[in-house]
């Protein structure tokens, strides 16, 4: 009960890398992104912004 309420600067970027990281494993196991990206052999639209 007395320990940090939130985690360190360094922590949370850990934290975050790790989890996105996990994230995408996921995503490339479960093979929705592939279902996804394929539509039934129709394809995917997809638009992407650059991010300044």
């Amino acid at each position: 009960m007395r320990g940090k309420a939130t985690p360190s600067p360094a922590s949370r970027e850990r934290i975050d890398a790790a989890y996105w990281w996990r994230r995408r494993e996921n995503l490339i196991r479960s093979g929705w992104l592939v279902r996804h990206l394929d539509n039934d052999g129709r394809g995917r639209r997809m638009e992407i912004y650059p991010v300044d």
